[in-house]
């Protein structure tokens, strides 16, 4: 039978060995996943759902131009119908600048939406990169393991006598 340390060093090269070939495995699992999802990228596709899509999302965008359009266009036509009625100059040039006013706070709101659904394009390409990240997640850690365990036996006993020399000091000779 071999020496007590000698036993203990083996067996915890051994453990330390079953930990390492764990996270290589779960290192390799979440490799394979951001290999996929990067193709699922790269295909022009979503990893996960779009929260830039969704139809309360675009519910409410939409809502929100066609109020900022609504307003614009009603203060314009209260603007022409003020000045029209304090100058007495009520012709028929007034109702087409009134419609040409609702027109053109159209195309500014469909500018905006446009402009918007641009920004979350981007967004949604940022957030999609987040989600390929995260699937990385336990990969650095395999990277802890790789220390002192990889060069066997001799590195183990090393260990132990830093472990000694920190746990009672230098023997003095």
């Amino acid at each position: 039978m071999g020496r007590t340390g000698q036993s203990q060093d083996e067996a915890a090269s051994a453990a330390a060995s079953n930990a390492q070939a764990q996270q290589l495995n779960l290192a390799n699992t979440d490799e394979a996943t951001y290999n996929s999802d990067l193709g699922t990228l790269k295909s022009g596709q979503n990893i996960g759902a779009n929260p830039f899509a969704t139809p309360a999302y675009l519910q409410n965008e939409n809502t929100s131009a066609a109020t900022a359009a609504g307003s614009t266009a009603n203060a314009a036509k209260a603007s022409i119908a003020d000045t029209a009625l304090r100058t007495g100059d009520n012709s028929a040039s007034n109702l087409y600048a009134i419609k040409n006013n609702q027109r053109t706070a159209q195309q500014n709101a469909n500018t905006a939406l446009l402009q918007q659904h641009s920004t979350d394009y981007l967004n949604n390409l940022n957030y999609q990169q987040g989600l390929l990240g995260e699937d990385l997640g336990t990969a650095p850690t395999a990277t802890n393991l790789y220390g002192s365990a990889t060069s066997g036996l001799n590195s183990a006993n090393s260990n132990l006598t830093h472990l000694g020399l920190a746990s009672y000091g230098r023997l003095i000779r």
